[in-house]
């Protein structure tokens, strides 16, 4: 579902990401218009931010904090990542949230039917959390 006019990613539970000791190192970013202030934050130095799409054709970006940190920006078309690095991203993922290393607050389920509601839940911003379509 779209990733235009959500707000930036907060840990659950609450928190600032930005106050993570040292920063992180990798960044994937599907909302790069969106989230680049956040993303810049809490990148550390020599950091990489990858970014798979935004909300605006030219987006705005904090460019003396990404260049004091000498982020590399890496744009990457979904498309273009081969099915092999997919497939190995979603058995980490997958093992990774098996391990409760990442986990995802699901705020909605909908029937496959009732796939443009999801989508309105999600663009209205009335969806809190994940917005799920089940597959019965």
């Amino acid at each position: 579902m779209g990733a235009r006019g959500r707000r930036a990613r907060r840990r659950p539970g609450g928190g600032d990401p930005a106050d993570r000791p040292g920063g992180v190192d990798r960044i994937v970013e599907v909302a790069f218009d969106t989230n680049v202030d956040l993303d810049a934050a809490v990148l550390r130095d020599l950091g990489v931010l990858v970014a798979f799409a935004t909300g605006a054709d030219r987006p705005a970006m904090p460019f003396w904090p990404l260049l004091f940190k000498n982020t590399t920006i890496r744009l990457v078309g979904s498309d273009d990542v081969p099915p092999e690095a997919k497939d190995r991203a979603a058995a980490d993922l997958s093992a990774a949230a098996a391990a409760g290393a990442v986990s995802a607050h699901v705020g909605a389920t909908y029937p496959l039917e009732a796939i443009a509601e999801a989508h309105d839940a999600v663009d209205g911003g009335t969806a809190h959390g994940r917005v799920l379509l089940r597959l019965d």
